[in-house]
Order: structure tokens, then C-alpha cells, then sequence
């Protein structure tokens, strides 16, 4: 069974707070957090009442291993 994940609008897939989400850095939608997993595992809520999103953030550096480098 695959499912399909939400997508902003660079096409980057977006995690939910409390979602298993890969080994990466990763930047709160609308806020100034950045969270880095060191290994797969879930993403932190933030409590002010919204659904905490999270998107990849992409480095410079990764644009010769296949990322491309897309502005967050």
C-alpha cells in the first residue's frame, strides 16, 4: 500500500508533527524552527494550536548528490 504525502508548493513533501519522517534537517512551516533527526523518527509538535509541518531543507552542498536546492 503507498500513500500519497502533502507537498508545498515546490513540490517538497511536507511531514506532520508526530509523523515518522527520514534522517534530515527539517524546518517548521511558518515558524523559525529547524529540527535535525540523526535517524528516522518523529517530528515534535509545537503547541500554539495549529498542526506543526515540517519541510527538508536543502543545502547548496547537496545539489551534486541529486537534491536539488530549493529556497523553504
Amino acid at each position: 500500500m503507498t500513500t500519497e504525502r502533502d507537498v508545498d508548493l515546490y513540490g517538497n513533501e511536507l511531514f506532520r508533527a508526530g509523523e515518522a519522517a527520514p534522517a534530515r534537517n527539517n524546518k517548521l512551516l511558518n515558524g523559525a524552527a529547524t529540527i535535525e533527526l540523526q535517524e528516522d523518527g518523529v517530528l515534535p509538535a509545537v503547541h500554539d494550536g495549529r498542526v506543526s509541518c515540517y519541510v527538508r531543507i536543502h543545502f547548496w552542498s547537496e545539489a551534486g548528490n541529486g537534491f536539488a536546492a530549493i529556497p523553504v
